[in-house]
């Protein structure tokens, strides 16, 4: 790694046309760099003018390095701040280098979803993420402050709330999700876990996202994963004694009472138009045991507890419109008939889903759990600590495409934490996935291939490490496909090869050398292939791949209620 840099750095130096351009993510729409860099802590010249509207949108810049100084054209104040982080990235301790970068984003709506609910992060790691979704250029933070895990901001109204549902006996995920009933304990109580933020840590919080030019999105759950507000207000659930299902009680009005207290004073907190609602995986069987919810049924002539739902969601939904916001919730909100225009519907389930809702003519939010939910494995599971059961690697994220259409918004990641339970292991998580959603969020499809944005990557990773980040490294394993022709081998690491066998015997630093797909030439074919760095060896996998049987690489679900390797 050291003898790249410094080839790298000596091409620059010697001011020579084949000097490489910097790794800029997400990718410009348009950049040329020249051979020479400008010196010294030039004051970049800063022109905000409307009538760049039309050329560069409301986010957009010209950047320009040469000889005579920095200048940055943009129609806004966002679109000059994308400008800056741009020049950082094109900045190292010999200068700037000299360029034309002309850029704007895909999509209007690029964010990052953080769980604080399941596991609790302070203010300052929150703003530590702040950071860098500004630095790669996101523009929404999805705030999900609440959740069966836990109640995260204290409220006036209702302060019972974190008194009783911020705090657990169990700080494992597991062990307190499968234990019946769910212990959440009172603030104060010895060896309690958990944690929230108070109104004057929330409004820092927003404050802080504002100046980077971050949108902070709260989330309130309704109907479902409610189980810490029941640990404060037992009576808003259905049942004689309490159901702990984690749903409201939809014929109770005293839920609707607490949903327009909690949003009045949500809304009045953050200055974000857009309130989400969740409304995502009710279970229903304490609806079908209520004779309050069976009874609301009849009288509205309800075929199935489904129909509680939606009406439901048009309650808290009217709640919101006539405060002048915007309802925001998961893809179940497709449901409801009588979805407002002005809704945004996250999809999760599917990509179709948001596809489905801009055919509606509502906005969407693309975010599928299967590409876009970071708490999945990043790399083989028995090799990582415990994550969600899916697979979603950097080059999964990269090389998913979502579609520009009317009302699709943009592309969110998010970071569920059941299994993340401290800072370091959240950024493990986080990066560099998270600069392969900047890329999907901000870039035009084809702007940069998968060997340049692992490349990028990796000259990455140094920088978020000295930032103080707990950085996930880019993985030797090789990963091996076929297409039913040829053998396909790829890895995440570019500082690190491929060799391989066909015969059975195990790869060492004299065997072949992978440089591009090989024809399947036998009927079966065994293969072993293995990283090197040099004659040190990594990661070996072994397989056999059959003609004309396509393969892609995939990992077996794990048990998550059953450990291994230790974790």
């Amino acid at each position: 790694m050291k003898r790249i840099a410094l080839i790298l750095g000596l091409a620059i130096l010697a001011g020579c046309g084949k000097a490489p351009a910097p790794a800029v993510i997400p990718t410009p729409m348009q950049e040329r760099y020249g051979c020479g860099t400008l010196s010294g802590n030039p004051e970049p010249s800063i022109e905000i003018d409307g009538k760049y509207l039309s050329k560069y949108g409301p986010e957009g810049y010209n950047l320009e390095v040469d000889r005579r100084g920095v200048r940055i054209k943009a129609a806004g104040k966002a679109g000059a701040f994308y400008a800056l982080q741009t020049l950082c990235q094109i900045s190292d301790s010999t200068g700037i280098r000299y360029a034309k970068i002309t850029d704007k984003p895909r999509f209007p709506y690029r964010g990052i979803h953080l769980d604080v609910s399941r596991h609790f992060f302070p203010k300052e790691e929150v703003m530590k993420i702040l950071d860098e979704m500004a630095r790669y250029k996101f523009n929404y933070f999805h705030f999900h402050f609440a959740d069966n895990g836990g109640w995260r901001i204290k409220l006036d109204s209702c302060p019972e709330l974190t008194r009783y549902g911020a705090f657990r006996k169990i700080e494992d995920w597991d062990t307190f999700w499968l234990h019946s009933p769910m212990e959440f304990c009172e603030e104060g109580t010895p060896e309690a876990y958990g944690g929230y933020y108070t109104k004057d840590e929330v409004r820092q919080i927003i404050e802080y996202a504002a100046e980077r030019h971050i949108e902070v999105i709260p989330e309130v759950e309704f109907p479902a994963h409610s189980n810490a507000v029941f640990a404060a207000y037992p009576d808003l659930t259905c049942g004689p004694e309490g159901y702990r299902g984690g749903e409201f009680c939809v014929a109770n009005e005293g839920t609707f009472e607490f949903a327009e207290k909690v949003l009045l004073e949500i809304m009045d907190l953050f200055p974000s138009k857009i309130v989400h609602i969740g409304g995502d995986e009710a279970r229903m069987e304490g609806w079908e045991n209520c004779p309050k919810c069976q009874k609301l049924m009849k009288e509205k002539g309800f075929t199935n507890t489904g129909d509680l739902q939606t009406y439901l969601i048009s309650r808290i939904q009217k709640i919101i419109l006539d405060n002048g916001h915007r309802m925001a919730g998961w893809d179940q909100l497709l449901e409801n008939e009588d979805l407002d225009s002005s809704s945004i519907v996250y999809a999760y389930r599917s990509d179709s889903l948001a596809y489905k809702a801009a055919g509606r003519g509502v906005n969407a939010v693309i975010t599928p759990g299967d590409v876009l939910y970071l708490d999945w494995f990043q790399a083989h599971p028995h090799y990582e600590r415990k994550a969600q059961y899916g697979y979603s690697p950097l080059h999964k994220i990269f090389r998913y495409e979502p579609q520009a259409r009317p009302n699709i918004l943009g592309v969110q990641g998010c970071m569920w934490t059941e299994y993340v339970p401290t800072e370091g292991h959240l950024e493990y998580m986080l990066f560099p996935r998270m600069l392969a959603v900047s890329e999907k969020g901000w870039s035009e499809p084809g702007t940069t291939t998968w060997e340049q944005f692992k490349n990028k990557v990796a000259t990455h990773i140094p920088e978020l490490k000295a930032r103080g980040l707990n950085i996930y490294d880019q993985h030797d394993m090789p990963e091996i496909e076929t297409d039913g022709k040829r053998v396909i081998m790829d890895h995440e690491n570019p500082y690190s090869e491929i060799r391989y066998t066909l015969d059975g015997s195990e790869p060492d630093a004299g065997s072949r050398l992978y440089t591009e797909p090989f024809p399947l030439s036998s009927d079966t074919l065994n293969i072993k292939a293995a990283a090197f760095s040099g004659k040190n060896k990594t990661f070996t996998r072994n397989i056999t791949l059959v003609r004309g049987k396509k393969y892609t690489e995939s990992y077996p679900e794990i048990d998550l209620h059953v450990s291994w390797m230790g974790l």
